[in-house]
């Protein structure tokens, strides 16, 4: 089959043995890793659940802190005259709403970044 000159046909079989052969060596690995997953969490979730079991429930106090937003609307008011170029007098903040931090600390550490 393979003489002193590969043929195009050759070549072709090469490269596709090749590429079952890095691919099931990867399928092992990636069982192999998968059996070592479930072999060494089997013993770290016995003794999680003896720890959560001995632990005497703490009651959670929830506190409402009222802050005074005066200056975070003082400064929000500044900022949209500032962009739109008008007056703080003729500007009215009637409502702010928090949004909930969706952000990744990956995408957080770029955006600071990107504003130095």
């Amino acid at each position: 089959m393979f003489g002193d000159k590969i043929t195009l046909l050759d070549a072709g079989v090469i490269t596709l043995f090749s590429m079952v052969v890095v691919f099931l060596s990867l399928l092992v690995i990636s069982y192999l890793i998968d059996l070592m997953r479930v072999i060494f969490n089997k013993k770290d979730n016995k003794a999680v659940e003896n720890k959560t079991i001995q632990q005497s429930p703490q009651p959670v106090v929830n506190a409402v802190v009222e802050e005074d937003d005066t200056e975070l609307v003082a400064v929000i008011t500044a900022a949209i005259a500032a962009m739109t170029g008008t007056n703080t007098s003729g500007l009215v903040v009637r409502n702010i709403k928090r949004l909930p931090d969706l952000d990744t600390t990956w995408s957080k550490t770029g955006k600071i970044e990107l504003m130095r």
